[in-house]
C-alpha cells in the first residue's frame, strides 16, 4: 500500500453552520482528511501562525501538525505533498501560486481564481512544474443536477429553448441578516459571490 499523501490545509476555522472564513475547511475537508487512510494532515496554514495554532488546538490535531501563517512558508515545507486551498476566492491565486512553483500538487475550491488571467497563469505554472491539480466542482455529483441533465439530454420534454434558475442560501440565520465575515458573497467583484460559486457549480456540466 502506498504511503498516505501528506496534506497542508489552507483555511481551517472552528466550523459553524454560518458562512465565513474557515468554515468549509473545517466542515468539509477536515473530516475526510482525518478519516481516510490515504491522507495524513501534516500542516495548517491560516492568516497567521497564531490562528493556525488555535485551529490545530481546537480540533485536537496534535503536536505533529505544523502551523504556518503564509503560503510561502507552507510551500517551502518538504514534508507537504498536497496543498488543499479552502479559503475565499480572492486569495486563491496568492496561496496556490507558491505551492505550484514549489512543485506541490494542489486542490483548489471552485472558482479557481477571481479572473481568467489569474486562472490561466496558475494553469501554466502547474503544467510547467508537472503538478497534479484539481478544482473542486463537487456539484457535478449532485443527484439533483444529474437528474436534470438526464431529463434534458433524453429529449423527454422536447427541445429546451430557454430556462430560468432560481436559488437561495438557506443556511443563513436569522432570516434577513448577513454575516460580516461573508460579505464577499454579495460582492459581484469578489469572484466569490452566489453567481460565480453556486450558479457556476450548477452550470459546470
Amino acid at each position: 500500500m502506498s504511503p498516505p499523501i501528506r496534506v497542508g490545509l489552507v483555511g481551517l476555522g472552528k466550523g459553524s453552520l454560518q458562512m465565513g472564513p474557515g468554515v468549509w475547511g473545517a466542515s468539509v475537508h477536515l473530516p475526510y482528511l482525518l478519516a481516510s487512510p490515504k491522507y495524513t494532515l501534516v500542516a495548517v496554514q491560516n492568516s497567521s501562525v497564531e490562528s493556525a495554532l488555535a485551529s490545530i488546538k481546537y480540533h485536537n490535531l496534535g503536536p505533529d501538525v505544523k502551523a504556518y501563517g503564509t503560503p510561502e512558508d507552507l510551500a517551502r515545507d518538504p514534508g507537504v505533498d498536497l496543498v488543499v486551498v479552502s479559503i475565499v476566492v480572492t486569495h486563491h491565486y496568492a496561496v496556490a501560486k507558491p505551492a505550484l512553483l514549489a512543485g506541490k500538487d494542489v486542490f483548489v475550491e471552485w472558482p479557481l481564481a477571481v479572473t481568467t488571467a489569474e486562472a490561466e497563469e496558475l494553469t501554466t505554472i502547474a503544467e510547467e512544474n508537472n503538478c497534479k491539480t484539481i478544482v473542486g466542482l463537487q456539484a457535478r455529483a449532485s443527484p439533483l443536477v444529474l437528474k436534470i441533465k438526464e431529463i434534458v439530454q433524453s429529449g423527454k420534454i422536447g427541445k429546451i429553448l430557454s430556462s430560468t434558475v432560481v436559488g437561495q442560501i438557506s443556511s443563513l440565520k436569522p432570516f434577513g441578516t448577513w454575516q460580516e465575515g461573508a460579505k464577499y458573497y454579495v460582492d459581484m467583484d469578489s469572484g466569490a459571490n452566489g453567481f460565480y460559486v453556486s450558479f457556476g457549480h450548477f452550470v459546470s456540466h
